[in-house]
């Protein structure tokens, strides 16, 4: 809204470092809360319903994936555009603006389905308490929030000429984790 340039006249922070971090900046609220973090919870006592249905379990939880990106793809698209048109980045940069997100969308569902499936609570009287009191949203934020400063750390530490490896390198290891925890469903 501001600008990148009144960004760079406040922080002491070079230009290539800045716009290294926007990708970062775009998939923090990806990873914040994913849907799929209570999703298994949020059906409590009738769980066992959907276990009965002669339908596949991997199907059920690919429509709660779907859900959850259903619900992070408009808002996606949306902070790509302003990025790229405020931050005017050359290729590589738009890519990165562009995947990184993406590929933390994906890892953030997954890995939030995942852990609702090894810890769900579905003993509950009031959906707040699944939702901001479980263990399975509160895992799922730590682990977003970790996957995401680990590699925004290593953007800032490393010298210039292998800061431009970071970004391919997550999104490998954040489409590697997804795959596992996919299939480990």
């Amino acid at each position: 809204v501001i600008g990148l340039d009144k960004i760079r006249e406040q922080l002491p922070i070079p230009m290539e470092k800045l716009t290294g971090f926007v990708p970062f900046l775009l998939s923090l609220p990806a990873v914040i809360m994913p849907v799929t973090a209570c999703s298994i919870s949020m059906e409590g006592k009738q769980w066992w319903l959907l276990q009965t249905l002669p339908v596949k379990s991997k199907t059920v939880y690919a429509g709660k994936l779907l859900t959850n990106l259903t619900v992070a793809l408009p808002f996606y698209v949306a902070a790509i555009v302003f990025a790229l048109l405020t931050v005017k980045p050359d290729v590589c940069g738009a890519l990165g603006i562009v995947l990184l997100p993406a590929a933390y969308i994906v890892f953030s569902a997954v890995a939030g389905l995942s852990i609702n499936i090894r810890l769900p609570l579905l003993e509950w009287e009031n959906d707040v308490r699944v939702v901001k009191q479980s263990m399975s949203p509160l895992l799922s934020m730590l682990t977003g929030f970790v996957s995401v400063m680990i590699p925004a750390v290593f953007q800032g530490v490393l010298p210039a000429e292998w800061r431009f490896m970071v970004l391919p390198v997550t999104v490998l290891l954040l489409a590697g984790l997804s795959e596992i925890f996919l299939f480990r469903n």
